[in-house]
């Protein structure tokens, strides 16, 4: 490098420097506000009746993630805030209740494992597009429950 090409390119770095610098502080100080979480909690019911087991899963449109709670034996569920974390509040979640996952023996078998039936689940409450179950998160408790019908 010659340099008038060494001199030419100080010169470009420092007049960018105060732009480079104002860029930097406004993602550093805009990850500084503290992120809040909010419980969600609720029932999950098929005809009225409490879904015994299954999963309950929250998918975040704007970042593309998913948080899943596990249904009790009485239907009940819940997403807590933890010290990880939980449900970012300010968030809208399309919702869907899937059956518990299959369990399956480790090492070689002889057939696949065969999901259980779950009609206390239907089809389209396993869909998040067909599901209808949405919520906007605002507050720190939130109470959804989960009305499933045929």
């Amino acid at each position: 490098m010659m340099a008038n090409e060494t001199a030419k390119w100080k010169t470009i770095s420092r007049a960018g420097a105060p732009g480079s610098i104002l860029v930097l502080m406004v993602l550093v100080l805009g990850g500084c506000g503290k992120k809040e979480y909010g419980e969600v909690y609720g029932t999950v019911t098929f005809e009225g009746k409490p879904v015994t087991e299954g999963m309950v899963v929250c998918a975040d449109e704007e970042w593309g993630t998913f948080l899943t709670a596990r249904i009790q034996p009485d239907g009940r569920y819940v997403f807590p805030v933890t010290a990880q974390g939980g449900l970012p509040m300010k968030g809208v979640y399309r919702v869907t209740v899937t059956p518990p996952p299959v369990d399956a023996p480790a090492g070689i078998v002889k057939t696949p494992p065969k999901p259980r039936e779950y009609p206390n689940i239907p089809p389209k409450y396993r869909d998040p597009k067909n599901s209808g179950l949405k919520f906007e998160l605002e507050q720190s408790r939130f109470q959804f429950d989960i009305k499933m019908s045929p």
